[in-house]
């Protein structure tokens, strides 16, 4: 059985494969590992990474962070990335995942835990529902690439 915990640097090369892996699995445009590396060394303020490892392997990741506010004035978590290795898929692993953070949530007091995934990802939303999660009425938006350089030009 895996063990669920957070990221150390010591595990930052092997998190950068998972995240080629996840970026690959997304079928996106693969980042730099140099890139990784730099990111990886200090995370973005409010940034976590829990790791999953296996006979001292790391086998899948989430990144998360504690946004505020939610429900009456309390913070929530946010699911950004989930991702499992393939050979380590249908085996508990994403539950194991959720059970840690259903209890991190509980600990920072947190009303709610958030996460999207894409509308063609039904293996995910299967898990989901057995999970008892239900789905939202709001809708993601994005700034990215030419439209992200677009909207700084013109908010100065």
């Amino acid at each position: 059985m895996a063990k669920i915990r957070f990221y150390r640097n010591s595990d930052r090369e092997a998190l950068i494969d998972l995240l080629v892996a996840c970026e690959r699995f997304h079928q996106t445009p693969l980042p730099p590992k140099k890139q990784l590396r730099k990111v990886l060394r200090k995370l973005p303020p409010g940034v976590e990474i829990l790791v999953a490892e296996d006979k001292k392997t790391l086998i899948g990741f989430a990144s998360i962070g504690t946004l505020f506010p939610a429900l009456a004035g309390k913070p929530q978590l946010y699911l950004k990335e989930i991702f499992i290795a393939p050979g380590h898929r249908g085996k508990s692993l994403g539950s194991q995942f959720f059970n840690v953070l259903i209890k991190l949530a509980a600990k920072r007091d947190c009303t709610r835990i958030d996460w999207s995934t894409h509308i063609e990802n039904l293996p995910a939303q299967k898990f989901y529902k057995k999970l008892g999660a239900t789905k939202t009425t709001n809708i993601f938006y994005s700034l990215q690439g030419k439209s992200l350089k677009s909207a700084r030009h013109k908010s100065g």
